[in-house]
C-alpha cells in the first residue's frame, strides 16, 4: 500500500512539473492573446466575458487638486534642470573656442609565448 502511495507521489511530481514548463512556454503567447482581444473589443463587453476576459476599468478622472499639484510638480522640475522653451532655445547659441583633440592609441598587444607544455 505504501509502495502504490509513493508511485502516485511521484506520478503527481512528474505530471506538476510538466504542467509548470508548459505553462512556462505558453505562458507568454497566452497572455499576448489577452492584450489582443482586449485591444480589439475593449467596447464589447460581453464579448470579452465570452473569452473569459473581465472588461477593463476606466481610469478615475484626476482632481483639480491633483492636477495643481502636477502643474506645480513641473514647474519646479523645468526650474531646477533649467529647460526652456523651444524658442528659447534656439536663442541660446553655443561659444566654444580652443578645442584640442588628443589621439588615443591602444598598446601594442604582447605576443603569447610559446613554451612546451611538459607531457604528464
Amino acid at each position: 500500500m505504501i509502495a502504490a502511495a509513493d508511485a502516485a507521489h511521484a506520478s503527481l511530481k512528474d505530471a506538476v512539473s510538466a504542467l509548470r514548463s508548459t505553462k512556462g512556454k505558453v505562458g507568454p503567447i497566452l497572455k499576448d492573446l489577452r492584450r489582443l482581444l482586449v485591444m480589439m473589443y475593449r467596447g464589447d463587453t460581453g464579448l470579452l466575458t465570452d473569452f473569459g476576459i473581465a472588461a477593463p476599468k476606466a481610469p478615475k478622472p484626476r482632481t483639480g487638486e491633483q492636477n495643481a499639484a502636477a502643474a506645480a510638480k513641473a514647474a519646479a522640475t523645468r526650474e531646477a534642470r533649467g529647460t526652456k522653451s523651444p524658442k528659447e532655445k534656439r536663442a541660446i547659441k553655443g561659444n566654444v573656442t580652443g578645442v584640442s583633440v588628443t589621439p588615443i592609441t591602444a598598446p601594442a598587444a604582447a605576443a603569447p609565448s610559446a613554451q612546451p607544455v611538459p607531457a604528464t
